[in-house]
C-alpha cells in the first residue's frame, strides 16, 4: 500500500512542481510581459539610430614648471585652422587634449593648437608628426593684476 501511495503522488505532485517551477521562472516572466535583455534592446537602438562616429584630435601637452607643481590640467585649448577659424575647443587632461571634429578631419590640413590663457600655440601640419605642445607656468597671466592697474593715487 504504500508503495502505491508513493506512486501515486509521485505522479500528481512532481508535475506539478515543474509546472510551477516554469510559471516562476525568469524566461516566462520577461516572455510574459514582453522585456527583451539590455543587449537585445541596445543592438535594436543601436541599428535604428545608426551613429556617424566623429573624428578625434589628440594633443601631447608638456608642462614647464618653474616651482615644479605646474601639470597645466583644466587649462583650456582651441583649435584653429590655418586662417584661424575657430574648429573645436577642449581642455588639457592628464597631458593630453583631445578635439572633438565636428565636419571631419579631412577638411583641416594645417592645425594650430592656442592655450589662450598662457598664450602658447603649436601648429602642425596633417600627415606629419604630432610636436609636443609645451605650456609654460611662467606664461600664465594673474587675472588679478590685469583687473587692477598701477593708477596714480589722487593724494
Amino acid at each position: 500500500m504504500k508503495i502505491v501511495i508513493k506512486y501515486l503522488w509521485s505522479i500528481f505532485f512532481i508535475p506539478f512542481l515543474i509546472f510551477l517551477k516554469g510559471d516562476f521562472s525568469v524566461d516566462t516572466y520577461m516572455n510574459f510581459n514582453q522585456i527583451e535583455p539590455l543587449a537585445k534592446t541596445r543592438e535594436k537602438m543601436m541599428n535604428n539610430i545608426k551613429p556617424v562616429a566623429k573624428p578625434c584630435l589628440f594633443v601631447k601637452v608638456k608642462a614647464i614648471s618653474t616651482k615644479g607643481g605646474f601639470n597645466a590640467h583644466g587649462l583650456t585649448a582651441n583649435l584653429y585652422d590655418s586662417n584661424y577659424n575657430l574648429v573645436s575647443t577642449s581642455q588639457i587632461v592628464q597631458g593630453k587634449i583631445q578635439f572633438n571634429l565636428e565636419h571631419g578631419s579631412d577638411t583641416l590640413q594645417q592645425f594650430r593648437v592656442v592655450v589662450p590663457s598662457t598664450a602658447d600655440e603649436m601648429e602642425f601640419i596633417k600627415g606629419n608628426d604630432y610636436p609636443l605642445l609645451t605650456v609654460y607656468e611662467d606664461h600664465l597671466v594673474d587675472n588679478k593684476t590685469l583687473a587692477t592697474p598701477n593708477l596714480p593715487s589722487k593724494n
